[in-house]
């Protein structure tokens, strides 16, 4: 039985050489064509695939600079995605030459809106380091435009990391509220986001005070009215943070809105001076 299945499987993959008999070699590209195992991805066989790899085929090849994870993505290959990703899940780790993760760029920028979405699902199913998924999530919000959409497909699968800071400490909230993507924001926290999450001691309203984002402190304190009262951990104000880091229209609101309270009757909450 088992010298008719090697047959067999052999059978198949000879005729999938033989049908491009341009190519020599297992891993390199002919005359310009993908190597053997690329091709077999693309046309999702990923049985011809399977082969291809016992038989010697690296699976850590790369075409014009990308992995193969990365081909499987960007040619919309969900079936050979999920193989490739079975076989060695350090390709989804590979980084670009900005320092990107590779496998973040080829979802968000995927040209179809249908693609992109299928892809975030299915990376989120894939993996199961949650901090790997915090990274997806902050870079999608930070450096693409697409963020909401993919946020809003997820839906409630983004809440377990939602509230997960970077190594600057901040939250995807921080970072979309910072960018001043109020849309992103919204669906932040429609699906878990923390409005009382605090950075470096200072709430979120205060954060956008610092990043002279007026209009993200206005969504803040439009979802939480007390957030302008709270002081940092050194008990700066709003108003005393705003005549620092913010324009005189900031100010102007602030005073607007709390008057000489945001200078005298800072909210206990959030007085918690560390030492």
């Amino acid at each position: 039985m088992r010298v008719v299945i090697e047959e067999a499987r052999a059978a198949v993959l000879i005729k999938f050489l033989d049908e491009r008999s341009r190519f020599n070699f297992l891993d390199e590209m002919i005359d310009g064509y993908c190597s053997p195992l690329v091709n077999a991805l693309l046309e999702e066989r990923v049985g011809v695939a399977e082969e291809l790899l016992n038989q010697g085929a690296d699976i850590k090849v790369k075409t014009n600079g990308k992995n193969l994870l990365q081909i499987c993505v960007e040619a919309n290959k969900l079936e050979s995605a999920s193989f490739i990703h079975r076989k060695d899940g350090t390709l989804s780790r590979a980084k670009n030459g900005d320092g990107e993760f590779s496998i973040f760029v080829s979802i968000s920028t995927s040209p179809a809106r249908e693609q992109r979405l299928k892809f975030a699902k299915w990376f989120f199913d894939q993996e199961q380091d949650q901090q790997f998924l915090s990274a997806f999530l902050h870079f999608i919000v930070a450096q693409t435009d697409v963020a909401e959409e993919i946020i809003r497909h997820l839906g409630s699968a983004i809440t377990p990391i939602v509230n997960l800071a970077d190594m600057f400490g901040e939250t995807p909230l921080h970072v979309a509220l910072g960018e001043g993507k109020l849309e992103v924001a919204e669906a932040l926290v429609e699906n878990g986001a923390d409005m009382n999450v605090k950075l470096d001691g200072k709430n979120l309203l205060l954060f956008c005070v610092m990043q002279n984002k007026l209009e993200s402190a206005q969504f803040v304190h439009a979802k939480d009215e007390s957030q302008i009262l709270g002081t940092g951990r050194y008990g700066e104000t709003a108003l005393q943070l705003a005549r620092e880091f913010a324009t005189l229209n900031f100010e102007i609101w602030l005073e607007a809105k709390c008057g000489s309270e945001g200078e005298e009757n800072a909210s206990p909450e959030d007085s918690n001076i560390e030492d």
